[in-house]
């Protein structure tokens, strides 16, 4: 009978057949759409085989890298490197954004950056212009550099004593620092740097510095003056390339011309007077002109802070445990120009763009330790705090915010007074919100497992001690006051019985995604206990967020299902908006039963509509829609309808139908316009209920001629479906038919008391709803079919036993 039952099952699962599929060893990953799905296989034995080639592959690697790394050096000795690494930007870092797609992309921008630091390490250039074979083998290596370099740390030895967590968040630390650049929009990036350093412009003044805004114009004009003028190489180009095309066409047609000839026709065309103007004029600036950028700096302060002559960077090339490696700490990311034979240069101007706020912090560090450590760092953080609260009020329109509270509590036997840096009451919400600006250090981003440790513990660790020692006053303390710094009161939470959720959240200013988007890793380190999770958050990614979504409720839900993938390790990612992507694209929702099996779960490519979206409010692309969460437009008015109600408890009623999939949401919609149509006619109500097991709840839709109903009727009502169904709760919603407009919604969960007469009165609807599929029918609804009372369940178990005989 198990077997047979099992069969059956398994007969009516629907295979699906994956998109790709790529096989290596034990190892299986499968791409269904957007979805990659990892599988392994080792054997135990196998699995030890290659543990034990590990340190083999590594010092195969390092010896490979060495040599390459000499060869590099040796090409830029010899050569005028410079060449070599425009050449490697313009392959790497350019694309055409009306087609750019970063899963697409082939370009990398670690390349680049690799070649700058090694360029800039070796202590003499050559002059000789590279040969074409010098010029592909440089970049040859230095992709091969940089791709070896990821694989050593792919085959990096465990430490014995460190968990798995911690070895994993390494790898991906690495990973990142190796191979992923950008974690904002370049606006928003501008708009943060403009909040945080602002305030600074008195000190910047002080030391003949460019203010904020300054300094910003400066890096916006660099960027766009290298981006002109390659636009500009390339339209030449172009020409040449149509002048070519005329000469051929002119030989071809006029054989009896000489070479000469020919070629002089040609030059002494428009295109050919064009073309040869423009050369001369490229050629008469000398050096490298489309990278070469001035400075508004008389006194050369800003020009030798913003950049490297040759030989500056000599660290990166002469670190002893690893010299030359792509992983070593480099000068470039904070002086990003390169000064040569009295020019400056901008080889890489994403490099500058991206580093904006690391060059200005660095300069106020370098310039005055004291003042960086006191008046920067706090400023930094009451910044980061008014951009988060400001963030929220967005995503939670009336809500009541109370910044920087205090409260007393006994620890240790001694009353000590802590802060919250805010609360939020939403409806029938509490959130509990802490914000870290502090830095994610590059060695931490490396993996160097103690700085890594700290880190983390100062940015996830300690925001969710504070907002878990929040909750614990208040749970122990009510009611529990909360003061302003001056003593007075901010608010009193009276009963936590009022809050059907409570959320708390934890914004950094450094973007921790590799850990944040997975906190399971955190939970193994002993950051989190995992009995409740905190939601934290990059600042820039919940800003998108507060931007993208369109309504509280959708807010509400994506948190809800967002926390709820913590408990399903499977799903892995390192971007916040790879979340947001797959919610407004699908929902967010998997049940573990969906991934078992699988080692991992990864979304590839879904933030490609998001990208494209803020990159044509920039201008950089022509087109471009926002996205939205998927739903009829009859059914985002609905949500609206329930939330301009005002009425308390109202987003528990908008997140409960936001979460019902699109067929359940169909359903809705249709059976409250078939209702009202069929009430206009007859002048009498309908009710239709639809049972939510996920939720373990019930809606209910009622269609009245005029919006007004028998509300204890109603209640009654809910009392028995609840009772019968063996949910919790109940959703009323109440349309007019005059208008189609809803008119109030109630909510019941209160216990259900079993009585005697609620029995009686079941047993009655059972009987009604039974004749009524007989006279529709013709005949009795076999044992598995569903109830035709509505609780969901088949025949045999629900009111089989009610109405036999």
């Amino acid at each position: 009978m198990g077997q047979k039952k099992k069969k059956k099952r398994e007969q009516g699962k629907v295979k699906i057949k994956p998109d790709e599929v790529f096989s290596a060893g034990p190892l299986t990953m499968a791409r269904f759409g957007r979805f990659l799905h990892t599988q392994t296989r080792w054997d135990p034995a196998a699995f030890q085989r290659m543990r034990e080639k590990m340190p083999e592959m590594r010092q195969k690697l390092t010896s490979d890298m060495a040599k390459q790394i000499n060869e590099c050096s040796g090409i830029v000795a010899a050569c005028d490197p410079l060449p070599l690494l425009f050449s490697i930007f313009l392959k790497n870092n350019l694309a055409d954004m009306e087609t750019y797609s970063e899963p697409e992309h082939e370009g990398r921008e670690s390349y680049v950056e690799y070649a700058q630091s090694l360029i800039m390490s070796v202590p003499n250039h050559g002059t000789q212009q590279a040969t074409e074979e010098q010029a592909e083998r440089f970049e040859t290596l230095v992709k091969s550099i940089v791709d070896s370099c990821m694989f050593f740390f792919m085959f990096k030895d465990m430490n014995p004593n460190s968990s798995f967590a911690v070895h994993e968040t390494q790898f991906l630390g690495m990973m990142r620092h190796l191979a992923i650049r950008g974690s904002s929009f370049l606006e928003h990036d501008t708009e943060l740097i403009q909040a945080l350093f602002s305030a600074h412009d008195p000190f910047f003044q002080r030391h003949n510095l460019p203010t904020t805004g300054q300094f910003l114009s400066i890096c916006n004009d660099i960027n766009k003056g290298v981006m002109d003028a390659i636009h500009a190489h390339g339209k030449l180009m172009s020409k040449f390339k149509k002048l070519h095309e005329e000469f051929i066409s002119l030989t071809d047609k006029s054989p009896e011309l000489s070479l000469e000839e020919a070629m002089s026709q040609i030059r002494s065309s428009p295109l050919g007077v064009e073309c040869r103007s423009q050369m001369q004029s490229m050629r008469s600036k000398g050096g490298y002109p489309e990278f070469e950028v001035t400075l508004p700096d008389p006194t050369g302060f800003l020009r030798d802070k913003l950049s490297l002559s040759v030989g500056e960077n000599s660290g990166f090339l002469t670190f002893k445990k690893s010299p030359g490696w792509p992983s070593n700490d480099s000068r470039i990311f904070e002086r990003p120009l390169i000064q040569k034979d009295g020019k400056l240069y901008c080889p890489n101007t994403t490099l500058l763009m991206r580093n904006r706020a690391h060059i200005l912090e660095g300069l106020i560090k370098e310039i005055d330790p004291e003042y960086y450590k006191t008046k920067y760092v706090e400023v930094r953080g009451k910044t980061i705090e008014k951009l988060t609260l400001g963030h929220l009020a967005r995503l939670l329109p009336g809500a009541q915010i109370f910044p920087n509270v205090y409260y007393s509590t006994t620890e240790n036997g001694l009353v000590r007074r802590f802060e919250s840096d805010g609360l939020i009451l939403f409806d029938d919400v509490l959130f509990v919100v802490e914000m870290k600006a502090g830095p994610f250090s590059d060695a931490a981003m490396r993996g160097a497992e103690k700085t890594l440790k700290s880190d983390l513990s100062h940015l996830v660790g300690e925001p969710y001690t504070q907002a878990t020692r929040t909750l614990r006053f208040i749970q122990d303390h009510l009611p529990a006051r909360f003061e302003r710094e001056d003593g007075t009161e901010a608010v009193t939470i009276k009963s936590l019985e009022q809050f059907r959720s409570v959320y708390m959240v934890n914004v950094t200013l450094a973007d921790i995604g590799h850990v944040s988007a997975r906190l399971n890793s955190a939970k193994e380190m002993g950051l989190v206990d995992g009995r409740t999770w905190p939601w934290s958050v990059f600042i820039n990614d919940l800003r998108v967020i507060s931007e993208l979504l369109e309504s509280p409720t959708e807010f509400l839900l994506y948190l809800e299902r967002r926390l709820a993938l913590n408990e399903l390790p499977q799903v892995s990612t390192i971007d916040e908006l790879d979340y947001l992507a797959m919610f407004l694209n699908e929902g967010l929702y998997y049940r573990k039963e969906e991934l078992a099996g699988l080692h991992r779960f990864s979304p590839v490519g879904y933030t490609v509509p998001i990208e494209r979206y803020y990159n044509h409010l920039a201008g950089r692309v022509s087109s471009g829609e926002k996205p939205r969460l998927k739903m009829s437009d009859w059914y985002r008015n609905l949500m609206s309808e329930i939330e301009a109600t005002g009425a308390p408890r109202r987003f528990l009623v908008s997140t409960l139908l936001l979460s019902l999939d699109g067929t359940a949401r169909d359903e809705i919609e249709g059976v409250v316009q078939k209702f009202v149509a069929v009430t206009r006619t007859e002048g009498k109500e309908h009710t239709f209920t639809q049972v939510i097991k996920e939720a373990s709840s019930l809606v209910v839709l009622v269609t009245s001629p005029t919006g007004a109903i028998d509300e204890a009727k109603v209640r009654q009502y809910t009392n028995l479906k609840r009772h019968q169904t063996g949910v919790s709760s109940a959703v009323v919603l109440v349309f007019r038919a005059s208008d189609s407009k809803l008119q109030r919604f109630l909510v019941d969960d209160a216990p259900v008391q079993p009585t005697a007469q609620l029995e009686q009165n079941l047993e009655h609807f059972a009987q009604r709803k039974y004749g009524a599929y007989l006279a529709e029918h013709k005949r009795p609804p076999s044992r598995n079919e569903q109830c035709p009372c509505g609780s969901g369940k088949k025949f045999k178990k629900c009111c089989l036993g009610r109405v036999a005989g």
